[in-house]
Order: C-alpha cells, then sequence, then structure tokens
C-alpha cells in the first residue's frame, strides 16, 4: 500500500439517495428525502463504490447490494416484531 489514507467503499456505485429509495421500496413508503443546505464540512457528495477494494485487494461482495439490504432490514424489523419485508 502506498501510505495514503483511503475510504474503502462497500458497494459498487451506491449514492446515498440510492441507498434511501431502495429502503423506501421495500418498506412501500413514498415519501421523498428533503434535502437541506449542508454546511461547508459536510460532504457534497458520498458515492459508496467497491473498486478499490476490488483493484487493491482482490475484494468482490459475496451478496449482491439489493439482498444484502433486504436482509440487514429484515434483521432491523424482526428486533421490533414487526412484518416481514421483501421484494
Amino acid at each position: 500500500m502506498d501510505g495514503e489514507g483511503r475510504a474503502w467503499g462497500i458497494m459498487k456505485g451506491h449514492s446515498l439517495l440510492d441507498v434511501y429509495m431502495q429502503i423506501a421500496g421495500f418498506l412501500k413508503v413514498a415519501t421523498l428525502p428533503v434535502f437541506l443546505q449542508g454546511n461547508h464540512y459536510e460532504v457534497e457528495h458520498n458515492v459508496l463504490d467497491i473498486n478499490r477494494a476490488k483493484a487493491r485487494l482482490g475484494w468482490q461482495p459475496r451478496i449482491p447490494f439489493d439482498r444484502g439490504l433486504l436482509e440487514t432490514l429484515q434483521v432491523i424489523i424482526g428486533k421490533q416484531g414487526e412484518a416481514h419485508v421483501s421484494f
């Protein structure tokens, strides 16, 4: 490694809005997010991407993004005693 501080994304090319919309779809929620003006110290754009981890470490996700997100929601909702979420 080159000693540079790097962020290693865990997903390939998904914006935070993509993640929100996917969760909203699973939960059948039609509410769109409200975007407020950010502060000067906040990250303006954030895209989760696995390409660096793939290239440098040979890492590959074991399950697709959609399935992992769905399974995570099922665990969270299951702990709250609510209905099962599915496609």
